[in-house]
C-alpha cells in the first residue's frame, strides 16, 4: 500500500509499446540497409569507376559541356563532383556513367567528347564502350558453361 503523502505515478506512452518497438526496428533496418547499400558498391565496382575516372583524366580528349570545351583535368573534377553528388544512386560503373558522365543537370544537354582527329561523339556512349573493353566478362548465374569444349 501507498503511504500518505507519496504519489505513485505511472507514465503511459502515447503509443503502444509494440508500435514504438516496430518503429525502432524499422529505423534500425533502414540504417542497416543504407549501410549495406553503401557496402553494396563492391571493390570491383570502385575499381571500374576509378578506371573510368583515370581514363578521363589521362586522355587526350576535349570534353564539351554545355557548349564549352574542358580539358581532361576539368572533366575529371566535374565527374568526381557529380559522383559525390549522386553517391547513393551509384552502385555500378553503368550507373556512374549515367549519373556522372552523360548529361548536364542544368541544361539536360548531353556531354560530348572531341577525339584527337576532331570528330565528336556523346560522352556516355564513349565511356560505355571504354568500360565494355575494361570490365571482366560476366556470366548469368543460371548459365551453364562448358569448360571442356
Amino acid at each position: 500500500m501507498n503511504s500518505p503523502g507519496v504519489i505513485v505515478a505511472f507514465s503511459t506512452p502515447t503509443r503502444p509499446v509494440s508500435d514504438m518497438n516496430l518503429r525502432s526496428l524499422l529505423l534500425t533496418l533502414l540504417l542497416a540497409s543504407a549501410w549495406a547499400f553503401a557496402a553494396e558498391r563492391s571493390t570491383q565496382t570502385e575499381a571500374e569507376i576509378g578506371f573510368l575516372l583515370e581514363h578521363v583524366r589521362t586522355s587526350q580528349l576535349v570534353f564539351v559541356r554545355n557548349g564549352k570545351d574542358h580539358d581532361p583535368d576539368e572533366a575529371h573534377e566535374h565527374m568526381m563532383a557529380k559522383y559525390r553528388h549522386f553517391d547513393r544512386k551509384i552502385d555500378s560503373a553503368e550507373a556512374f556513367i549515367e549519373h556522372s558522365a552523360t548529361r548536364s543537370l542544368i541544361s539536360g544537354r548531353p556531354y560530348r567528347i572531341r577525339l584527337p582527329d576532331g570528330s565528336e561523339m556523346e560522352a556516355g556512349p564513349y565511356l560505355s564502350a571504354v568500360y565494355e573493353m575494361f570490365r571482366p566478362k560476366r556470366h548469368p548465374y543460371d548459365e551453364i558453361i562448358n569448360f571442356y569444349h
